[in-house]
């Protein structure tokens, strides 16, 4: 009721949106500054347009294909700087195959851990780079994994006291009883 009462209270809104006179004003301004820039850029367009008879496509692909053919000519000048970059590129491909296959051969023998996979390798290429991924998914997903066993324990725990107790009329499934006692 309170709710309900604080919600009638409130002032309406200026254009839906805006508490204040002032932060109308502000917007509208901001608006018209933004308004009177498209439109130079608008202008700078068509008189591009004019001068070379090209339309916007045709004067996009133009700088592409410009861009492209310097690009060219600084590598047949001076490959290395060209040469060193792909090496890196290659370089961090080669470490991120390393380091999921470092990740896959801790969830193989760690299965319980699967679920959270691409969390553990983001958190170790990022957060946690000089951690090993036994120990950022003991940190991170551990405690989630001991929760849900001790949910699993309670609810087998629930039903079999249920069926000791006789609220249960189903009957106690075979094979039951014993794992139960192994754990």
């Amino acid at each position: 009721m309170a709710e309900t009462e604080e919600a009638g209270n409130a002032e309406p809104l200026l254009a839906g949106k805006y508490k204040t006179v002032e932060e109308l004003e502000k917007a509208y301004g901001e608006i018209q500054k933004t308004t009177g820039q498209l439109s130079q850029k608008a202008e700078l367009a068509n008189m591009l347009e004019r001068s070379t008879g090209m339309n916007a496509q045709q004067i996009s692909e133009y700088i592409l294909q410009q861009e492209i053919a310097q690009q060219q000519q600084q590598y047949q000048e001076n490959p290395v700087p060209y040469l060193a970059q792909e090496l890196q590129g290659m370089k961090a491909q080669l470490a991120l195959k390393d380091e999921q296959a470092k990740l896959d051969t801790f969830i193989s023998t760690n299965p319980e851990y699967e679920p959270f996979k691409d969390k553990i390798l983001n958190l170790g290429l990022n957060l946690e780079k000089n951690k090993d991924y036994s120990d950022i998914a003991r940190e991170y997903f551990g405690q989630a994994i001991a929760h849900g066993q001790q949910s699993a324990y309670k609810k087998i725990d629930t039903k079999v006291m249920t069926q000791a107790t006789g609220a249960s009329q189903a009957p106690l499934k075979a094979g039951l009883l014993p794992k139960i006692w192994i754990i």
